[in-house]
């Protein structure tokens, strides 16, 4: 059996790092539905013919075509595009790059694999641009960056054997850099950085080819791209975007800068930390043989791949994601692996417990830096896994009962605390101009009709900031659904609450009873669906128009006549008032009464004004005149 050669046992653990650290912080995207920018995106290419991803830009104004393309072509040879295989060639893509940067600390010696590992773990946990990864519309960052890296590698390699043939595939993978992502123009820059800064030889006229394998994509997306905002440039976004750029740099030590209050102070101790962090990244460098060039280059990396987004669009560093950071983060993972994971001096290394106090030292090191990372983006990702969960449970409701109306799914979903000074920490399902029908929509083939609305009247105190997805609920749309249903929000997640249902004006008949002379009280039922709730399902018809502001109340009446617990207000969770009711129209209506103690009691009904505090008068369908307490239900059936 042949024998592993170093470089290779080094590029298999690489290798390995890479993938396990990607399935373990990101595995369960694979789960994950359609949102956010890819409910535009998706459908689009699904649409559109294959030369037009060339003359024209996307939903966003983004020109990218090469990964439409790489899209379309999925979609020809499946007959659709799907959410799981989408998310897993976004994972496929983050474990690559995450294999070429390891790869690319292995060109400097083929024995720091613990270097090489660190640096590719660095890259896969980084924190702030997990979006990159968790939105299968930015699949063009992994994408442009795995052609980048690949680029570098093969220019490196084309370079050292002299090799014509290698050149001009790294040529051909740079000019593919930028038409993945605009800011991959800057591709062949980055070459010449590494050629400045990595090489010994005089400097190679292949260099200047990189440059020019960069034009091609550059004047496409000039003249294809929409137009560019200048915000940096003219100062008007100078401190904010520097210092979110700053942040990506020293993330280790960006939460100290949380300190500050929200607002100018934390940007701008962010960027005095992140300068700082700089200096003394540079210092550690400066002391490590060899290590200094390594350092010019990743922080060239970085700059190149970070001007370009920062000059040319302007965002809003505590509510927009820092996906556009995710090529730049090479440098980064380079920076910091080598900093922590560098050969020290060689004074101390003769003996077996210095050698073992080293390596106990940089491994601990290690933790430092990775552990915080991977908690904060476990957080992130499980709150994505949750999200989503939920909104395959809204595709699957309005799927199962077309017509449905969805209340207040969410647009936005952000955490009440944070742990790095800018950029958003949460998750974006449903941002304009997308909305929750659209959601439907996507994932069910347009076939399936359902309406989403908004009422953050009826939401109660969160604890998180919460923005809803789709414009206001008005009462029309209540009465032209086959079924109401709102979002409950809870600290551990979302569900989906059936609330009733309006049904058209019908013919009056006898019911249950009479309430007041405007309600007639057709049907009522209860049933135990927990330890300690019960719920309620009543219907009643309006037998002329509603007026003044009376209420329905709900009560749970213990053995011996005294309330214990209770559910009122208007139906449909308060979405419904009694005063909008028109003569003849059912209303259906679902209520749930928690905190119900175990033993014996009963549900009453009725209708009573809050203005004057009176009940309404209760008659039965036998003309009996019942008791102030309301109309009594039967007792409530087994749990169901």
């Amino acid at each position: 059996m042949p024998k592993i050669s170093t470089a290779h046992k080094s590029a298999l653990i690489v290798t390995g790092v890479s993938i396990v650290l990607t399935a373990l912080g990101y595995g369960s995207a694979v789960h994950l539905p359609f949102y956010s920018d890819d409910l535009l995106q998706v459908p689009w290419v699904e649409a559109t013919p294959l030369l037009h991803f060339w003359r024209q830009v996307g939903p966003y104004g983004d020109y990218r075509p090469l990964h439409f393309t790489l899209w379309w072509l999925l979609y020809l040879l499946t007959g659709m595009l799907s959410p799981a295989p989408l998310h897993l060639l976004n994972l496929a893509g983050h474990a690559l790059c995450g294999t070429l940067v390891g790869r690319l600390v292995l060109r400097r010696d083929q024995r720091q694999w613990f270097t090489a590992s660190l640096v590719t773990a660095v890259f896969i946990l980084f924190p702030l641009t997990f979006d990159a990864v968790l939105w299968v519309s930015s699949f063009s960052y992994p994408l442009t960056t795995a052609l980048s890296l690949g680029a570098l590698l093969t220019y490196l390699r084309a370079r050292e054997q002299e090799s014509n043939r290698l050149h001009l595939l790294a040529l051909l993978l740079t000019a593919l850099a930028g038409l993945a992502y605009e800011g991959g123009v800057v591709a062949g820059a980055a070459i010449v950085w590494a050629e400045l800064t990595l090489r010994k030889r005089p400097f190679s006229r292949w260099a200047i080819g990189q440059l020019l394998a960069s034009l091609a994509p550059l004047s496409l997306v000039y003249v294809n791209s929409s137009t560019t905002s200048l915000e940096f440039i003219t100062g008007q976004a100078l401190v904010s975007n520097a210092a979110m750029a700053l942040q990506g740099l020293a993330f280790p030590l960006a939460p100290l800068a949380i300190w500050g209050k929200l607002g100018v102070v934390p940007i701008r101790l962010m960027a005095a930390l992140g300068l700082l962090t700089l200096l003394g990244l540079a210092y550690l460098a400066h002391r490590q043989p060899g290590q200094f060039r390594w350092f010019l280059w990743g922080a060239g990396w970085w700059l190149l791949w970070s001007l370009i987004p920062l000059t040319t669009q302007p965002f809003n560093w505590l509510r927009d994601p820092a996906r556009v950071f995710y090529p730049g983060t090479v440098g980064v993972a380079l920076l910091w692996g080598n900093a922590v994971a560098g050969q020290p001096a060689k004074q101390h290394l003769h003996s077996w417990v210095s050698s073992a106090g080293r390596w106990g030292l940089r491994l601990a090191l290690s933790l430092a830096l990775l552990l915080p990372a991977g908690w904060f983006l476990h957080g992130e990702v499980a709150l994505y896994r949750r999200t989503g969960d939920f909104l395959w449970t809204v595709i699957q409701a309005a799927q199962a009962r077309p017509d449905t109306l969805f209340i207040n799914l969410p647009g936005r979903i952000t955490s009440a605390g944070r742990f790095y000074p800018l950029g958003h920490e949460g998750v974006i399902p449903l941002p304009p101009p997308t909305n929750g029908e659209l959601l439907i929509a996507v994932h069910n083939g347009w076939r399936v009709q359902s309406t989403a609305r908004s009422a953050g009247i009826i939401l109660p105190p969160q604890p998180f900031t919460l923005e809803l997805a789709d414009p206001p609920l008005n009462t029309e749309d209540l009465r032209a659904a086959s079924q109401v249903v709102i979002v409950a929000y809870t600290p551990g997640g979302m569900s989906l609450e059936t609330v009733g249902a309006i049904l058209p004006p019908q013919e009056i008949g006898r019911g249950l009873a009479t309430v007041g002379e405007n309600l007639s009280l057709r049907a009522a039922s209860c049933a135990w669906t927990g330890p300690e709730q019960i719920t309620v399902k009543t219907e009643w018809q309006a037998l002329a128009p509603g007026e003044g502001m009376p209420t329905i109340f709900t009560h749970w009446l213990g053995a011996d006549g005294a309330l214990v617990a209770q559910a009122d207000g208007d139906p449909l969770q308060g979405l419904y008032p009694i005063a909008q009711w028109q003569a003849g129209e059912v209303v259906q209506d679902v209520r749930v009464i928690d905190d119900v103690p175990p033993g014996e009691g009963v549900v009453t009904l009725g209708v009573w004004d809050p203005a004057s505090g009176e009940r309404w008068q209760i008659t039965t369908g036998a003309g009996q005149i019942l008791p102030v307490e309301g109309f009594r239900l039967n007792c409530c059936t087994a749990q169901d």
